[in-house]
């Protein structure tokens, strides 16, 4: 059904105004490998003038801050039929990785991955009966759902199975997992935590992570992976994959797009944001996967107004047809196995966002080395302030 409503999309919109759409990956792809080989193409392009690419569409990572501070790129908020206003932009990523009055980069509904790519927390349904748990939804819903119910929830559902005074993968029930490379940096986010923040008047970038706050969101967040039943790993996804599946794993870091894959679990399921660290916290915070794709204006662009109108054009529509059929349907009819889980999704959605890659801030090397990272890299990370700040005057 998604399928078809992109087809029809690119259909309607290529026919309706008369131009035709092509892609070219550059020989990329979403590996950390192909990001850099996409980024190299993208760099080419650009510095040998060639103006037959009108919009870049690549993570925001792997060096595209980079290219931003070296001028590679137009400002988005320049550019006619641009309204980033519109529901169909996220104004959240927009905004947080983005500073004065400049944007860069930017996201919509025509990415996928804006609201499919999105991480959250599925938990064991059947496992919170078998032991007496309360499922978190009215926690969520009462902004009470934080690190100090996440953390007795996890110990809670940690079990010895086989007796055997050692806790292991393979027999033992645990309460928190997830890959390393995504789990650390939705927990980070989820409690709040943050590298760059906004001085309130004139939204230039502020390093915020020698702050008070952050030493205690990653005090916060060691104090769990040091529990017995808590880990992040760095292999596959099939190792916890598989023990939330046989009914040893209370909580599963998982993408919204990861739902499907569970269609046939025994045990019941559902699914919350990560938890904030306490109720001082504003809201929820929930991480956008780093495959998901931004959107660049590359300054050999020599038709940025139509550029603006169709990027426009295909983000409204797919608001209105892709999005629905996704959300509606797919996820919430086919995926989604309770109604309280379907109530999950806007506090998920809504508060979707990136982590700002432009320092090259590490959550888990900050975890596992505390001050001393903080110290070791302080003063490479001014200095690319003062390049970013530069950047967004």
């Amino acid at each position: 059904m998604v399928n078809d409503e992109k087809y029809y999309m690119c259909q309607n919109i290529t026919d309706k105004y008369n131009f035709e759409l092509t892609f070219d990956n550059g020989g990329g792809n979403s590996t950390g490998g192909g990001q850099v080989i996409f980024r190299e193409y993208l760099t080419s392009l650009i510095l040998s003038g060639d103006a037959t690419k009108d919009v870049y569409g690549h993570v925001q990572h792997t060096g595209m801050p980079a290219m931003i501070n070296e001028g590679y790129f137009m400002d988005w908020s320049l550019v006619e039929h641009i309204d980033f206003s519109q529901p169909w932009w996220n104004e959240i990523m927009i905004d947080s990785i983005n500073f004065g009055t400049k944007i860069y980069t930017c996201m919509g509904t025509w990415t996928q991955a804006s609201y499919q790519a999105v991480e959250m927390i599925m938990f064991n349904k059947t496992l919170c009966n078998d032991l007496g748990i309360e499922p978190p939804y009215q926690y969520v819903k009462d902004y009470t759902w934080v690190a100090d119910k996440f953390i007795k929830i996890i110990a809670d559902s940690t079990a010895d199975l086989n007796g055997d005074s050692v806790m292991d993968y393979d027999n033992d029930r645990y309460g928190f997992a997830g890959w390393q490379y995504e789990q650390i940096p939705a927990l980070y986010m989820g409690f709040g935590g943050k590298v760059l923040d906004k001085d309130p008047t004139t939204k230039e970038p502020i390093l915020v992570v020698e702050s008070e706050r952050t030493n205690t969101v990653l005090e916060t967040m060691k104090s769990i992976f040091e529990m017995d039943g808590s880990f992040y790993h760095g292999t596959t996804y099939a190792l916890e994959d598989n023990m939330f599946s046989g009914g040893r794993l209370m909580f599963n870091d998982a993408f919204i797009s990861q739902l499907g894959g569970y269609r046939d679990m025994e045990d019941d399921f559902g699914f919350v944001p990560y938890p904030m660290l306490d109720e001082q916290q504003d809201n929820y915070s929930s991480r956008i996967g780093n495959t998901a794709t931004v959107f660049y204006l590359p300054v050999t662009n020599v038709t940025t107004d139509f550029t603006g109108f169709v990027i426009s054009a295909f983000n409204e529509e797919a608001y209105y047809t892709v999005y629905p059929a996704y959300i509606d349907t797919v996820l919430t009819v086919k995926q989604t196995r309770d109604t309280e889980s379907e109530e999950m999704i806007p506090y998920i959605r809504s508060t979707a966002t990136a982590l700002d890659s432009a320092l090259g801030f590490s959550p888990m090397s900050a975890m596992q080395q505390g001050a001393s990272y903080i110290a070791a890299n302080l003063t490479a990370w001014e200095t690319k302030l003062e390049e970013l700040a530069e950047t967004y005057a």
